[in-house]
């Protein structure tokens, strides 16, 4: 067992990691600078401005977007 955490609690936490950069559409040893330009290429292309007809699906689309930057950017830094 880890240092408070058991294996099923790890291999989630990684699993989410994992998903997060799958969102993104970059491999998990993308550099911080990868990770930025597929989240700027993400956000132009789902922002919810440029889908007025369609502004809540796309607005939980971004959250998702948002989300997984925001967990790689404190990952890598």
């Amino acid at each position: 067992q880890g240092y408070g955490q058991s294996r099923r609690a790890q291999r989630s936490t990684r699993s989410a990691t994992y998903q997060h950069y799958a969102i993104l559409g970059v491999p998990a040893s993308a550099s911080y600078d990868e990770v930025k330009r597929a989240y700027r290429r993400k956000a132009r292309e789902y922002h919810p401005d440029m889908h007025p007809n369609e502004k809540d699906k796309y607005t939980a689309k971004m959250a998702n977007i948002n989300a997984a930057f925001e967990a790689i950017s404190k990952q890598l830094k």
